[in-house]
């Protein structure tokens, strides 16, 4: 074996902070915020055909008594997050970290019930390839904007904003002591 075992992962790691430092750019914001928006409108509608393909596959009852109206219901649930995520992140608009944070807990949940309740050695495999592979890597995602947009409330927007005439968070209480004094309404 040459090399560093983890020599990839390093890279991997490397190329990732210079993509987060190329999105947290001002100029490239709107175009980091079409991206996000694209890519959670595909993953909302890939789930269509996963929710269509549940509900012929899956038993009608199992160990609950609606067990396949419950994956159903969730995987809908899933969508309806994953598309207004999609919506707000498009709008650039700071509640797009109410949906994001959902989306992460629902696809971690989502995660851990696919794995743990494979009825078999191969679903399981399956459902942790599933895991690894789509459903934690974008539950991250996910997180992360949320992260970065609770962070970035207070803020305002950014010099150059194509969209700083738009009001999105309220005005920030001066800092210090004097700034106060001056803000304060006489009388």
């Amino acid at each position: 074996m040459t090399g560093h075992p983890f020599r990839n992962i390093r890279s991997c790691r490397a190329r990732a902070a210079a993509l987060l430092a190329r999105a947290a750019d001002p100029a490239n914001l709107a175009l980091v915020a079409r991206r996000i928006a694209r890519t959670y409108w595909l993953f909302a509608l890939a789930l269509i055909p996963w929710i269509v393909y549940l509900a012929v596959v899956l038993p009608r009852r199992d160990f609950a008594e609606q067990y396949r109206l419950s994956w159903i219901g969730f995987d809908l649930a899933l969508a309806v997050v994953l598309a207004r995520t999609a919506y707000l992140a498009n709008l650039r608009d700071p509640r797009v970290l109410l949906p994001a944070n959902a989306a992460g807990a629902l696809l971690i949940a989502d995660a851990w019930f696919d794995i743990t309740t494979a009825d078999s050695r191969t679903a399981a495999l399956a459902a942790l390839a599933s895991a690894l592979l789509l459903e934690l890597p974008i539950a991250a995602l996910s997180l992360l904007i949320a992260r970065r947009t609770l962070r970035n409330i207070g803020r305002g927007p950014a010099p150059g904003d194509p969209d700083s005439h738009r009001p999105r968070t309220p005005a920030q209480p001066p800092a210090d002591a004097a700034a106060r004094e001056q803000a304060r309404p006489s009388g």
